[in-house]
């Protein structure tokens, strides 16, 4: 064991005004013997008396020094048995040993040496203030666990601030008029305040986090509350919604970011839990998903941004679960220790420790999914969000949950409705659809409200392509259709009937811009219109139905083919007629000249 001599340097009699716990200064004023907590994103959760405050150590703040002087244990603290676990502590520090072997190679040489001149807590005080330690959060944060393991039961009363020797009641917190904790106590001393936040199942809007130990010296003393809440974004193509054909993969991303004291964490539990609508299926094979971590290097490099990969199965799990209804499903991208996962990366590492690094954070999953048959046509939209489950108290096992974020994706139907020329619904007649590129449309059927459901699955040249087929309402519906220009052959059509020329049509969005939807992720008024070429037709009807209910309509009208003369009729007669005179004639013209010839 390393000997060092803890004394020879130390100068300071008593805690220094500044102590540093997870990377946050706290400071100390005068005369006022309040904690303020200020709320850093977290206004109304856990309640008014979240907070509790138990004195380690009684003493004086020094008007001029800020020095606490006169110390003594505190009484909301077991001492004999706080000093017995520092000795035997085997947290791993900076320099290699650990934080039990430091602390009993300074008590052997306090007890050899400084018994006589100074008192047990005093020699605590300056171990932690010693130059060596001095705003390092390792020993700090080490040194706040061992104390939050040695706090006072509560007796009975339930009064802050009584106890009988062996219990104490800690002081309270309550929240002033701008919702910030505070915690007033009787006298100054150096004090631990735990956070006994726990997360409510019932609240919707999004958990908070269990803050570090906070070590302050007061006087009056303000502090930000240190734990933040991660958070979770989700995208479609990177916007909040996006329009697309049915069976067309999309990539959509989560992005979530970790506590900003994660580095006072000794697991961190993180998972990410997508919900999918009916009409939404996800793949989650190793080409369509992907997971990694993205951070700065550190805070005094802000534009080095760097990622790395996160192996599957060792770092993350994945699972596609069937939901109640076995249509939707869920999603799961799970890390058992995000911490761990990080820590195995190869090259260069985040610091976690540093709160800038950790404020930087992303952890980004990305995976494919395409609308399927089930999708919902029109403004409606097929929404899927996310949540996160995150570790939520550096001390415990406990979890915390965000609020969910959603995203929509949107498609659109066209009924076509054909008749005769008399208004008559036609059964049988056929076609098929053609994309701008001269593709061919395949369909997958399906059923809805009695009718038969043409959804798109791909494009394929000619002469492929599956054929639409009107019902015996003169209807067929084609659904997965996005904004283009798309054209409709007639295959076939009933007997003594023309086949009409193919139908141009347009499909146009008022937000032109990627994913034809507006800031908020809704998608724009859509529009049918025909194609230039086709303005003039008088077979083509376009109605005034919003694709936004569902689908718009597109009546065409077949008119008979020309009749023509065929045997059996009046045309008969006549070419029969004709026939027989034209016979009687040449049988007039050869008599008249046998005669002739006859009399010569």
């Amino acid at each position: 064991m390393k000997k060092h001599s803890f004394f020879k340097s130390v100068l300071i009699f008593a805690i220094t005004l500044v102590m540093v716990i997870g990377n946050t200064t706290l400071t100390a004023f005068a005369d006022d013997n309040t904690i303020t907590i200020f709320p850093n994103g977290q206004e109304g959760l856990g309640g008014e008396d979240r907070f509790e405050a138990y004195c380690i150590f009684n003493g004086d703040l020094g008007s001029e020094s800020g020095e606490l002087v006169g110390l003594e244990w505190g009484h909301g603290v077991n001492s004999v048995k706080l000093v017995t676990d520092m000795k035997a502590d085997r947290t791993v520090m900076s320099d290699g040993e650990t934080f039990g072997e430091e602390f009993t190679a300074a008590w052997d040489e306090w007890q050899k040496k400084y018994s006589d001149e100074f008192t047990e807590p005093v020699f605590v005080a300056r171990f932690l203030a010693y130059s060596k330690y001095f705003n390092d959060p390792i020993y700090a944060d080490t040194f706040a666990r061992l104390v939050a393991n040695n706090l006072k039961p509560g007796n009975s009363t339930g009064t802050p601030g009584v106890g009988d020797g062996d219990t104490f009641n800690p002081y309270k917190s309550h929240v002033d008029g701008d919702h910030n904790w505070v915690i007033d106590v009787p006298h100054s001393g150096y004090y631990l305040v735990k956070d006994t936040y726990v997360s409510d199942p019932e609240d919707n809007k999004g958990d908070g986090a269990v803050s570090s130990y906070i070590l302050e010296v007061i006087g009056e003393a303000t502090v930000d509350l240190k734990a933040t809440v991660p958070t979770v974004e989700k995208k479609v193509e990177g916007q909040d919604g996006y329009m697309t054909g049915t069976y067309n993969d999309l990539t959509y991303t989560l992005t979530g970011t970790v506590a900003e004291n994660i580095g006072e964490y000794k697991t961190y539990t993180y998972k990410f839990t997508d919900t999918l609508s009916a009409g939404l299926s996800a793949k989650t094979d190793d080409e369509s998903l992907s997971v990694k971590v993205e951070w700065t290097l550190n805070s005094k490099a802000p534009s080095s941004i760097m990622s790395a990969q996160f192996a599957r199965t060792i770092d993350y799990t994945v699972s596609l679960t069937p939901g109640t209804d076995n249509v939707s499903h869920t999603l799961t991208v799970e890390f058992n220790d995000l911490i761990a996962s990080i820590n195995r990366l190869v090259g260069i590492k985040p610091d976690l420790s540093d709160p800038e690094v950790a404020k930087s954070i992303k952890i980004i999953v990305t995976y494919k999914a395409s609308l399927n048959e089930h999708a919902v046509m029109g403004s409606t939209g097929n929404p899927n969000d996310v949540k996160l489950e995150y570790s939520n108290n550096p001390y415990d096992e406990g979890t915390g949950e965000t609020a969910n974020d959603e995203v929509k994706t949107y498609t659109i139907a066209l009924q076509i409705l054909k008749l005769d020329d008399e208004g008559h619904t036609m059964q049988g007649v056929t076609f098929k659809l053609k994309n701008e590129e001269g593709k061919y449309a395949t369909f997958k059927n399906t059923t809805e409200n009695n009718e038969v459901c043409n959804t798109i699955t791909g494009w394929v040249n000619s002469p492929g392509g599956d054929e639409l087929v009107t019902d015996v309402n003169g209807i067929f519906n084609i659904h997965g259709l996005d904004v283009g220009k798309y054209t409709l052959e007639e295959i076939s059509t009933k007997y003594d009937y023309e086949l009409m020329k193919p139908v141009v049509f347009v499909i146009t969005s008022t937000e032109n811009g990627t994913g034809h939807v507006d800031a908020s992720g809704n998608m724009g008024t859509i529009t049918l219109t025909r194609d230039p070429s086709n303005k003039d037709r008088t077979d083509v009807t376009l109605n005034s139905k919003d694709f936004a209910n569902h689908h718009a309509q597109m009546t065409l009208t077949n008119y008979p083919s020309p009749i023509l003369p065929h045997t059996g009729g009046i045309g008969a007669g006549i070419v029969i007629g004709v026939s027989s005179a034209v016979v009687i004639l040449g049988v007039a013209v050869i008599a008249v000249a046998l005669r002739k010839k006859k009399s010569e």
